[in-house]
């Protein structure tokens, strides 16, 4: 396989996987291919119109490349109510967790990095809402989340732990938000 090759068949991975690409993504993850061979491919989906290049999510830097689909979306999500997002458990080392990269100017969450194997975290419209460790043995939640958010919180954390301690730990029922 050519480097061209190579280079477009992981663009075009990164935009199925995040919707919108940036030099960010290929500093955390290093594939064999160079930026710049990268940057050329998604250029060439511009010019065929299967991408838009812009300034689409605040703290990442340079060149942004995003499917049409994944702009729509952000403009959604910039007008829908904040309460009525699903709330969303992903697992930490998860490649489309993009929690855990560095971007610049943008304060990270505390909570948006769990220690240990079995991380988790637990989101709603892009806000960490709980930061879970050791399969659910560790559940720390943002200071803001309600009481009702904290059952449905509990609930998909023991539907996604099926049969781990740490989801039989979270139907306990002194466990409550502080």
């Amino acid at each position: 396989m050519s480097t061209e090759d190579r280079a477009e068949l992981i663009a075009r991975q990164w935009l199925r996987r995040y919707g919108i690409v940036t030099r960010d993504w290929w500093r955390r993850e290093r594939p064999p291919v160079s930026w710049r061979d990268i940057y050329h491919q998604l250029k060439r989906l511009e010019f065929r119109g299967e991408v838009r290049r812009g300034y689409f999510v605040k703290g990442l830097g340079g060149a942004q490349f995003a499917v049409p689909d994944a702009v729509e979306r952000l403009r959604a999500l910039g007008r829908e109510d904040e309460t009525s997002a699903p709330i969303i458990v992903m697992g930490a080392s998860d490649p489309a967790n993009v929690y855990n990269l560095q971007l610049e100017n943008v304060e990270r969450d505390p909570l948006s990095r769990p220690r240990g194997p079995g991380g988790l975290l637990v989101t709603r419209a892009g806000k960490v809402l709980a930061s879970v460790e050791g399969r659910g043995k560790r559940v720390t939640l943002a200071s803001d989340v309600s009481q009702e958010d904290w059952l449905v919180i509990r609930q998909l954390l023991s539907t996604h732990l099926r049969g781990e301690r740490g989801a039989r730990d979270l139907m306990l029922s002194d466990i409550r938000p502080t």
